[in-house]
């Protein structure tokens, strides 16, 4: 996996991306999986999720290769603030679904990644409030799950 850190930009081989097909989209569709499925499939959802999260994992290692993201205020970029737009409010998603997407232990430079991000003056203050993007996406959790039962 190459990463363009300037563009923001996941790019694969030509190989990859055709067994993956686009690799930051079918994270984010894993990742609503999870949200609006629960039991089996909801399983089923979060294997596929870790398995996205991997393959994500070991592209970032080229470049953090210590594990530690050198990102501050003066030089966050457009990857940066992707990645903390869907994985900044870790804590909301631990609340609505009960479970860890990036789990330190599993993924050790994601998550020093997203802790560098999330302490980034702008992340903090462009941030929404906690209890806002709870109760949004309890929401959207419970009408997906009323749907998927009717």
């Amino acid at each position: 996996m190459i990463c363009s850190v300037q563009t923001g930009k996941l790019q694969l081989d030509g190989r990859a991306r055709a067994r993956q097909g686009d690799p930051t989209r079918n994270l984010f569709q894993a990742m609503i999986a999870v949200f609006k499925t629960e039991g089996e499939a909801q399983e089923k959802a979060i294997n596929d999720m870790y398995e996205k999260l991997t393959l994500l994992e070991n592209g970032m290692k080229d470049y953090f290769p210590d594990g530690k993201p050198c990102v501050d205020d003066n030089n966050a970029g457009l990857l940066d603030i992707i990645f903390c737009t869907v994985f900044g409010p870790y804590k909301v998603h631990e609340e609505v679904v009960g479970m860890q997407f990036i789990d330190s232990d599993k993924f050790p430079v994601l998550f020093s990644w997203l802790m560098a991000v999330v302490e980034l003056q702008v992340a903090k203050e462009l941030s929404p409030p906690h209890e806002k993007v709870v109760q949004l996406l309890q929401f959207i959790r419970h009408s997906a799950l009323k749907s998927a039962s009717a």
